[in-house]
């Protein structure tokens, strides 16, 4: 029998089939109802966060231990108020009869992959079942859907729904041809929270006011948002919280607008661009030093341009960009490389095009790189400063040790250092064995205090752990000692055994030898 039906079943069957609470009372049962009942909703929180498979079931065991519990669960509302639409409509139906009058969240799986295995195919089925809820809709979230789906729901999206605070539509079949979206303002008073797949909805829609999260995503490449109307539409939700903005970025060839907008409760703020739009975009945004500023470079055309180049397009230094990043504690640039498309076939050989992208990491006071630039590292530590506390590496390449000692030295107060598919870590403990370039004595980075390898090459087993013990033993004879190390999956397939483990308690604070899939 199907999990999904299995489930409805038991979640049907009658209180009268079910055993009842064995005659010593359990201690949970001596809690008042209100406050196992919150236990439950923590239970199913947690469900969903963590993706337990099917998807926000596994809550539902807690309906089956006993009439008292079953009874409780029956009777919060609150409990069936989080619909998830990839599941068949009968279940939905029964979670919008259980959850009564409360405001209910109508979504879609968050995690990627899950979403990918989990379209909303009857979608006709799904607008009908909810639109006579649509007065208690707080959330509603569909995708992915085609263009003739997303046309049928907006169609239905005509009614008002005065309590929805987030709405979030994504299409599966291409960005080009943007499926127009213009509802009224006054249809969604509480709206708070839009994300669009791609951005469908015009740029001077009162629906881009009073907002506190903004996502958009693929509009077309003319660009048709200038910079004056897109700082109308910021300036309209001055407590704007999260500003997403994918291939979605104003027209900046013709702007002469010189506003800088403040949007002081900015949390996160997430680019993806070229370096001019991106740059221009910043530069008349007044950003909270508390933010997460995360950038993507888009370089197909800007391929082969030195990362320093590419980082001063964005921060020109004639211009306050870059004083008013180095106050912002969390920075991030990002793109990507490596990526490849056949574009047409020539003879026996084949030809392809190549769509490349830059990828780099840059963030203040927590570096992240992937792939490491060992060239570029002087002219970040020399634009970023010494300042770095946490350095992040990623990428199926193989650093040397002069280029983690050229890292080391960039940085000199790391505090931890985090690598995950980094090539052979031996050249990592080799070089925070050295002292730093430059210096006969001493040992790099100091404060350094965890460690955490995973899924790294090692080579030699044995070979590998003289390396990792020979560092450990030489800083902690220059009076610093690891306080955390963590070795995780990788090619390390047979544990060190207990002597090592032994050794490792009178090196690190903590050691942890965990090889289990990440």
């Amino acid at each position: 029998m199907p999990e999904d039906t299995l489930c409805r079943t038991v979640a049907q069957r009658p209180i009268s089939s079910i055993s009842p609470s064995p005659t010593s009372e359990p201690p949970v049962n001596r809690l008042p109802n209100e406050i196992l009942g919150e236990i439950f909703v923590i239970l199913r929180s947690l469900d969903y966060s963590n993706n337990i498979s099917p998807v926000g079931m596994a809550w539902l065991r807690v309906t089956f231990v006993c009439q008292y519990w079953r009874g409780i669960a029956l009777g919060m509302p609150s409990l069936w108020s989080s619909i998830d639409v990839t599941r068949d409509l009968e279940f939905c139906r029964l979670y919008l009869q259980r959850s009564q009058n409360t405001l209910i969240d109508i979504h879609y799986p968050r995690d990627m992959l899950v979403r990918c295995r989990c379209s909303t195919h009857n979608v006709t089925g799904i607008i009908v079942m909810v639109l006579p809820h649509a007065h208690r809709i707080r959330t509603l979230e569909l995708g992915t859907m085609d263009k003739s789906h997303l046309l049928e729901l907006f169609a239905a999206l005509t009614i008002p729904m005065p309590h929805m605070e987030a709405l979030e539509l994504l299409r599966d079949d291409g960005w080009d041809d943007l499926t127009p979206f213009n509802p009224p303002r006054d249809q969604f008073p509480a709206l708070r929270s839009i994300a669009l797949n791609p951005a469908c909805i015009a740029w001077s829609s009162p629906l881009l006011s009073r907002l506190t999260n903004l996502e958009l995503y693929y509009r077309t490449s003319d660009k048709l948002l200038s910079m004056n109307t897109f700082l109308d539409m910021i300036q309209a939700s001055p407590d704007l919280q999260s500003l997403v903005l994918w291939h979605a970025g104003p027209n900046v060839g013709a702007s002469k607008d010189t506003r800088i907008v403040s949007l002081p409760q900015l949390r996160v703020i997430h680019l993806e661009d070229t370096s001019r739009t991106i740059s221009s975009t910043l530069a008349h945004l007044a950003i909270p030093a508390r933010a997460f500023l995360k950038i993507r470079i888009l370089a197909h055309r800007e391929f082969g341009h030195p990362l320093p180049d590419l980082i001063h397009d964005i921060f020109p230094p004639d211009t306050s960009a870059l004083d008013n990043l180095k106050s912002i504690r969390h920075v991030n640039l990002t793109g990507e490389h490596n990526h490849f498309s056949i574009s047409a076939f020539d003879g026996p050989g084949g030809r392809y095009q190549e769509d490349m992208r830059l990828r780099v990491y840059v963030t203040y006071n927590n570096i992240d790189l992937s792939p490491l630039v060992p060239t570029a590292l002087p002219a970040l530590a020399a634009m970023f400063g010494p300042s770095v506390v946490g350095l992040n590496v990623e990428g199926e390449y193989d650093l040397t040790e002069e280029q983690w000692r050229d890292t080391l030295t960039c940085w000199p107060d790391l505090e931890y250092i985090h690598v995950l598919l980094g090539g052979d870590v031996r050249s990592l403990f080799e070089a925070l064995r050295l002292p730093p370039v430059g210096f006969s004595t001493g040992i790099p980075s100091p404060r350094l205090k965890d460690i955490l390898v995973c899924r790294v090459s090692s080579g030699s087993i044995e070979h590998s752990f003289r390396i990792i013990i020979a560092c450990l033993e030489a800083r902690l004879a220059q009076g610093t000692r690891l306080e955390e190390l963590t070795l995780r999956d990788g090619l390390w397939t047979d544990n060190p055994g207990d002597g090592f483990k032994a050794k490792m308690e009178t090196l690190v604070g903590k050691y942890c030898w965990d090889v289990r899939r990440v």
